[in-house]
């Protein structure tokens, strides 16, 4: 499944019910060892016989692609299954096949009813997912203030999902702290994009006192979990000696990380350093002008105007005079003074 809204996706984490039966339970236990194909057969004789354990199960394991070719089409004919016979989890999943269009005809208002039913049951991710569909009025008619409430109920009940998007609602005014909080609640279960926002936070004294190591801190966590902006923050802090120890070569290392995974600001920043020889590096011009270009192709002033510069003087590429005023009217386009006076300075 491929969402493309902003809507929760639940990952092959098992939502199992009290009722579920031995052999579902057994089955999920020889499914965790690897024994996939196995696994399934007991699930497809407890789910024909009624167990909606079983029938999520296998509808999750087609929707992810986890032990068995991924299929949307089977994965919600077995929601459908489980989601009639009340389980909650299989409720929102299906809403969230109907709401993309994902292997059954786009149904938004269906969706939305799903979503409804499974949020009844207090599934805390279908309140997120009930919210988002108010919050656009996709599915159901806006309303931003029933929305904002959906957010509260799905935070309360610990969905990380539903805790960022509530701190997003308080994030600007007097509630910035209350922001904060919900932020930092998501990003403790791991949720990157609130780790991302509660070390801004934390970086800026928004809503809570200013702490840059704390920042940083949470920019590692997400840094880790591969988010490229959160490996640029933490290099730049340690290629400054701003909330982290300075380090060069640890710098080098989260930015060169960052750059490689597409981040125009760090590509810009390595671009820099390999064009300087600093942070530890040698002087490359070539590698530079790699690394700038790859930035100014996704639209840094700064960027472009150091390839521009590079170009001019045919330092690590071609001397090309005419690409080099390309680069350089780009940037000043953009407002960059740099690239505006070595305009006027150009022989053309």
């Amino acid at each position: 499944m491929r969402p493309t809204s902003s809507l929760t996706v639940l990952v092959p984490v098992l939502v199992l019910v009290t009722a579920c039966s031995s052999p579902t339970r057994s089955a999920l236990r020889a499914y965790e060892r690897g024994e996939h194909e196995a696994a399934r057969a007991v699930w497809t004789v407890e789910a024909e016989a009624g167990d909606p354990e079983a029938a999520y199960l296998l509808g999750l394991v087609h929707d992810e692609g986890t032990g068995v070719l991924e299929d949307d089409a089977v994965a919600a004919e077995w929601y459908l299954r489980a989601a009639e016979s009340g389980h909650p989890a299989a409720m929102n999943n299906l809403g969230l096949l109907l709401y993309t269009g994902d292997g059954v005809n786009e149904d938004p208002e269906a969706a939305h009813a799903w979503f409804e039913r499974a949020a009844e049951a207090d599934f805390a991710p279908a309140w997120t997912n009930l919210g988002v569909t108010l919050l656009f009025g996709r599915g159901a008619p806006q309303d931003v203030e029933r929305a904002r409430e959906c957010f509260e109920r799905a935070a309360e009940g610990g969905d990380a999902k539903g805790q960022y998007l509530l701190a997003g609602a308080y994030r600007d005014g007097d509630r910035a702290g209350l922001a904060f909080e919900w932020f930092e609640s998501a990003a403790r279960s791991g949720h990157v994009p609130s780790q991302l926002q509660a070390g801004r936070m934390l970086w800026t004294g928004s809503g809570v006192r200013a702490d840059r190591w704390a920042a940083v801190e949470w920019f590692e966590r997400a840094g880790d979990a591969g988010s490229a902006e959160a490996q640029y923050l933490v290099g730049i802090a340690h290629l400054q000696g701003i909330g982290a120890r300075r380090d060069d070569a640890l710098a080098v290392t989260w930015i060169r990380s960052a750059a490689t995974q597409g981040e125009p600001r760090a590509q810009l920043q390595l671009g820099l350093l390999l064009m300087r020889g600093q942070g530890g590096l040698e002087s490359d011009a070539a590698g530079a002008a790699h690394w700038l270009r790859r930035s100014a192709e996704q639209g840094s002033a700064a960027a472009g105007f150091n390839l521009g510069l590079l170009l001019a003087r045919g330092e690590g590429v071609d001397r090309d005079l005419d690409e080099a005023i390309v680069w350089l009217e780009r940037a000043a386009e953009k407002g960059h003074e740099g690239a505006k006076e070595r305009l006027e300075m150009l022989d053309r």
